[in-house]
């Protein structure tokens, strides 16, 4: 594993890469949250993902979990955990030395009709070795990361949405 350096929930207003998706989504703040942080729906709408489990602590903050897609494998800390509100995790190890820092932050916040409007960052510095294919490399990734914020607002609809006939648990 390749060391990443400690990052900070705030790195996502100051990295020099971001990525920045916002959707609206079925479900209130806390039933889109729980489905963000529950490893048995990350497969329904997270691109590549394999396997992940928790390695230290209850899920919270404070927390770890380590991470599987099926090209990489992270390490996460979970610095924020405010249910329904806010959700933020930086990346302590990686399988590949693409970055130094890398942190994803999620905000959750409801809308009049009852779902909830999601903004998810994600920041990140690129390493050495990234640098000279981030040009080619960037779009791929800002691609996957458009694909899983569409594949959450599908899910959540077949979940939570008009006519759902069974959604998880709050």
């Amino acid at each position: 594993m390749f060391r990443l350096k400690p990052c900070p929930p705030d790195f996502v207003d100051s990295a020099p890469a971001h990525f920045d998706n916002q959707a609206v989504v079925c479900g209130t703040p806390e039933q889109v949250f729980d489905v963000v942080t529950a490893i048995e729906h990350e497969g329904a709408w997270f691109p590549d993902f394999k396997q992940a489990h928790w390695t230290a602590g209850p899920p919270g903050p404070g927390a770890t979990r380590d991470y599987r897609l099926t090209y990489l494998r992270l390490i996460e800390h979970f610095a924020i955990w405010q249910r329904g509100k806010h959700l933020a995790f930086w990346v302590s190890g990686a399988s590949l030395p693409l970055v130094t820092r890398f942190v994803e932050d999620y905000r959750f916040t409801p809308t009049a009709d009852g779902r909830t409007h999601l903004r998810w960052r994600v920041a990140y510095q690129p390493s050495f070795f990234l640098r000279p294919l981030h040009p080619m490399l960037r779009p791929l990734f800002a691609r996957d990361f458009r694909r899983a914020t569409a594949n959450l607002v599908a899910y959540c609809r077949r979940l939570y949405g008009p006519g759902a006939s069974a959604g998880l648990d709050s």
